[in-house]
């Protein structure tokens, strides 16, 4: 906003995020000069996202400019299954949480599943990476991409008396999420192994 016109008097300044007053926002530093005021936003989040308001006003009048700030992120990681988990203490308290990724035996392999992400981080999801790591080796390893519409993936030709761990990760234009993982090692049998070997 051109605040030239108002600098031989007094300004009181105020900045608005989504109508509410920016005091004490973490990220969010104001400064305020003679001829401009500046809003800086560290470390930008996707909750940053929104409509920016700032007000002059003294004896004489007051004027104002909005603006809004579309924040593009990494998407959040696929979501597991929901599980109920029971805790015993003075009370029993049932809580419903968000799994692990669901890996299931199939002929052959296994099947992993999944949910789409809370938040596509501003880019729809263009696909889904899959990885494994046989824990005899101890590395990740992309073994799949799925499209976005897709929350399953079959994975064939499990070496027998290995263990895997499987993980996925969202994708958008940004980049990829952080993973859902399995909670505990794959462990194939002999007989579903040798079907696809």
């Amino acid at each position: 906003m051109n605040i030239q016109n108002l600098i031989l008097f007094y300004l009181d300044l105020s900045w608005y995020f989504n109508g509410e007053p920016i005091e004490n926002f973490k990220d969010i530093l104001i400064e305020n000069y003679s001829k401009m005021s500046i809003l800086k936003i560290e470390n930008g989040q996707r909750s940053c996202s929104g409509s920016y308001k700032l007000e002059a006003k003294n004896e004489h009048g007051r004027d104002e400019a909005t603006f809004s700030i579309f924040c593009l992120s990494l998407p959040s990681s696929p979501k597991g299954k929901l599980m109920r988990k029971t805790f015993h203490c003075f009370f029993c308290t049932t809580l419903i949480i968000e799994g692990p990724l669901v890996v299931s035996k199939t002929p052959g392999g296994c099947k992993l599943e999944w949910k789409q992400p809370q938040d596509d981080g501003g880019k729809p999801i263009s696909g889904f990476t899959i990885q494994k790591m046989h824990l005899g080796i101890g590395n990740w390893v992309t073994i799949a991409w799925v499209d976005p519409w897709d929350n399953s993936c079959i994975i064939k030709g499990l070496q027998y008396g290995g263990k895997y761990l499987y993980r996925v990760l969202a994708e958008n234009e940004v980049g990829k999420s952080s993973p859902l993982e399995s909670e505990h090692a794959f462990e194939p049998t002999e007989h579903l192994s040798k079907i696809f070997l």
